[in-house]
């Protein structure tokens, strides 16, 4: 029993790499591999593009007059602006949402929609490579657990010998008092 015993093991190099992949319960290491770092790089600097464009839209001096809050919002997973209901074919673009009272309509402007494409297609390659790398560590713990599975049915085997390996002349929980012959 030692040799299946001392066949149980953890294994420090996929526990490691668990905690090395996963920061949180909502977030993933960006340097899992190189290319979710080289993507989210480059997601970072779309984003702050995006960001930029539109900040110089909204303060510019043709397009202010027609926000109707200086902020940079997102709608449909899209980078939009708020402009105000009567200005709305003022700034071209596409409209994504409009507000509750209906005085505000969320438009992507037609100079950040193709950059919101840009930034969605590394959203699903992102996504993609976090699928690629919980399915390599899956693939690592299926593994062991099939290992640990097969050991565990060795052992169980085994331990359904040891009767048959105790001499039956010995009674098993008795102390010696009771095997005194008169």
């Amino acid at each position: 029993l030692e040799s299946f015993f001392s066949s149980l093991y953890s294994n420090p190099s996929i526990e490691n790499s668990i905690f090395f992949f996963i920061i949180d319960e909502d977030n993933i290491a960006d340097n899992v591999s190189s290319k979710l770092s080289s993507l989210r790089r480059n997601k970072k600097k779309l984003e702050s593009d995006i960001k930029e464009i539109l900040n110089k839209l909204i303060h510019s001096s043709t397009y202010s007059k027609y926000i109707m809050e200086s902020i940079i919002t997102i709608r449909n997973d899209r980078y939009v602006i708020p402009v105000k209901q009567e200005y709305r074919s003022q700034v071209k673009g596409f409209i994504h949402d409009i507000s509750s009272s209906g005085s505000t309509v969320f438009i992507e402007p037609l100079a950040v929609f193709e950059y919101n494409n840009q930034l969605n297609n590394l959203k699903v390659e992102e996504a993609n490579e976090l699928k690629a790398k919980v399915s390599e560590i899956n693939e690592m713990l299926v593994k062991i657990e099939e290992d640990e599975t097969k050991l565990a049915e060795e052992i169980k085997t085994r331990m359904m010998t040891i009767p048959n390996i105790i001499d039956d002349s010995v009674p098993l929980g008795k102390d010696d008092s009771e095997n005194v012959e008169v």
